[in-house]
């Protein structure tokens, strides 16, 4: 804050100095002084916050407690990831009656399906077209309003060269029923003398050319059916922890309580539990440190509804904290990021007879999130605050700084002041070497304000220097008291109010 009001003092003290003083009356021009304050300023948690990237988000309880919360990315998978694709793999006409024994999906064997759009591809082909040809084929296990799947095609005579038609049947508001596991295909052709005839087989029954039917482009709106145990792979994640390179200069800090939440969002009506890969803190010395957790290595089972109750969701909340982990251990070695690697196994038990079910809007979201309570212990940690000031270029000899504080953290802080040019040189400070004013710390429990009120003489050698000055550095050096061994909580409300005032000699 620019002090111009000095400019103003200094002029109605010269106008006091100049006039002729009453008869009786003496004026000690040599004892003439000036009081103006330099700074009011508070030095609180969200100060100390201010700085941190956007990694970090700070959440205050009822109870004005804090938190320090680092979220990971959202891993979402949706029906196409955990149902896979439908392969277009031409299945040959070899027969009049095929019973083709089906997986349409990677383990997945499908009961039932409602299609919500794809299609039924289909080409059949004769070698001598010397007469029409009917090719009327059956589906039963694509039905239509409980009706099997019934279509009939007219290959024209071509005057005995072949003859072929190539075409599609819209599937969409069709359904499937493959609880017997196989596709049922008939067929029939006649041709125009009333006789019934073979279609040709193809020679490369494993590229056929001639005669062939398949299902593209297949989308299900409901499917059910017995998932085989399968691991689904997600890409590993990191979450960035950057309060230990972005809030302080220095120092150590324990969190007394740590911990690392999981919640999962589950659409999908099938069993699935955790397969982790690997789980751990990198240090900002990079070195590696494991989190071990029983739950963690057995594996953590999801909430999903059941068949009765389709389009809902299940929610799984997980915690890993100092009660079923080493996290306080991990995340209180000035941790830089943590690493992780998880993936799912649906139907984790390779139970035969588990029946489940997706729809085309079912979805798998797994978000972790760290969190750092503002509860442990501190020390040594330095936070800085610059302000500006203009003490003007007065013909003052000397100076008296008087500063008064308000510490109503429950740590001590050890207070210095710089006094900083306008190139950011330090010209003075308050202390010289390593000697500070202490501020004892406002009792953890009641957190009632230590108020501390010191004055500090400055000589007209120092003040010749500070008197330069454009900004002051406070430095707060924070420690929890006993040694920094006492467990405290810090929340919204504590603060360090400092007022800074300037007396000076005319």
């Amino acid at each position: 804050m620019r002090q111009h009001v000095l400019l103003t003092l200094l002029s109605l003290t010269l106008m006091m100095l100049s006039c002729r003083p009453e008869a009786g009356v003496t004026i000690d021009k040599s004892r003439m002084e000036m009081a103006f304050p330099v700074l009011h300023t508070e030095m609180s948690v969200a100060d100390m916050l201010k700085h941190t990237k956007d990694s970090m988000a700070v959440r205050v309880y009822p109870d004005n407690s804090i938190s320090l919360v680092y979220e990971g990315n959202l891993v979402k998978r949706d029906v196409h990831d955990i149902l896979g694709e439908l392969p277009d793999t031409k299945t040959p006409v070899l027969a009049p009656q095929m019973d083709v024994p089906v997986t349409l999906l990677d383990s997945v064997q499908i009961n039932e399906a409602q299609i919500k759009s794809g299609f039924l591809h289909f080409k059949f082909t004769i070698d001598t077209g010397t007469t029409d040809v009917t090719v009327t084929f059956e589906m039963p296990q694509i039905l239509h309003n409980d009706t099997g799947l019934v279509h009939q095609v007219l290959l024209p005579a071509s005057n005995g060269v072949p003859a072929s038609v190539e075409d599609s049947i819209d599937l969409a508001g069709y359904s499937l029923d493959l609880s017997s596991h196989i596709l049922h295909f008939e067929y029939t052709a006649v041709n125009g003398y009333g006789d019934t005839i073979l279609l040709p087989i193809d020679l490369d029954i494993f590229h056929p050319q001639k005669n062939y039917v398949y299902i593209s482009n297949i989308v299900f709106s409901y499917v059910e059916g017995h998932w085989d145990k399968v691991v689904h792979d997600f890409e590993p994640q990191v979450i960035n922890i950057d309060f230990f390179e972005n809030n302080f200069v220095n120092g150590e800090i324990y969190f007394a309580d740590p911990r690392v939440e999981f919640t999962v969002i589950n659409s999908f009506g099938l069993p699935v539990r955790t397969k982790v890969n690997y789980f751990r803190v990198v240090e900002l010395d990079s070195n590696v440190v494991d989190m071990v957790s029983p739950p963690l290595t057995a594996g953590i089972d999801f909430g999903y509804p059941s068949l009765n109750e389709v389009g809902e969701t299940k929610l799984t909340y997980f915690v890993f904290d100092k009660t079923n982990s080493n996290i306080d251990q991990i995340l209180n070695t000035n941790p830089r990021r943590i690493e992780y690697d998880i993936d799912v196994t649906v139907n984790p038990d390779n139970l035969p007879n588990s029946i489940g079910f997706a729809t085309d809007s079912s979805y798998f979201e797994m978000l972790a999130k760290a969190e750092l309570p503002l509860k442990g212990t501190v020390n040594h940690f330095i936070f800085l605050k610059d302000f500006d000031v203009d003490f003007l270029d007065a013909n003052v000899r000397d100076a008296t700084l008087k500063l008064a504080t308000d510490n109503g953290l429950p740590l001590e802080m050890r207070l210095q002041m710089f006094f900083l040019d306008a190139g950011g040189q330090v010209l003075d400070s308050l202390y010289d070497g390593t000697d500070e004013l202490v501020l004892a710390a406002a009792d953890y429990q009641a957190t009632m304000p230590v108020h501390t009120e010191r004055e500090f003489y400055i000589p007209p050698d120092r003040w010749a220097r500070i008197r330069n000055a454009t900004r002051i550095r406070l430095r707060g050096n924070y420690t929890t008291s006993q040694g920094g061994q006492q467990i405290v909580t810090i929340d919204t409300n504590q603060k360090t109010a400092i007022k800074l005032g300037l007396k000076l000699g005319l």
